[in-house]
């Protein structure tokens, strides 16, 4: 099974381990390049040959990839208070703000 995975960010361990706990052994292909809109990572996606696609994005991005069939996962993180020992296996600092 091939898992592509369209953000700037790496996952974070516990993402991994989700998708893991999910689809079991796989292959996690990692695409951190801009995107200009929906119909460029359809066509990125379809290039990877892959099964499965975690995207952030917008939700009006994931909204047209849906009206075309494919049905991507995202990440749900929530803005936390600056932690005072991160736990990076969970959390990450993105643009001054820490999320889980």
């Amino acid at each position: 099974m091939k898992i592509a995975w369209f953000s700037k960010h790496q996952p974070l361990g516990a993402q991994r381990k989700a998708l893991r706990d999910m689809f079991g052994p796989h292959e996690l292909i990692v695409d951190g390049d801009m995107f200009g809109n929906a119909a460029d990572i359809i066509s990125r996606y379809k290039r990877m040959n892959a099964d499965e696609m975690v995207l952030v994005a917008p939700f009006t991005v994931i909204k047209l990839i849906c009206e075309q069939d494919i049905y991507p996962l995202w990440a749900d993180m929530e803005n936390i208070s600056p932690p005072q020992k991160p736990d990076w296996y969970r959390m990450v600092k993105v643009n001054g703000r820490w999320q889980k």
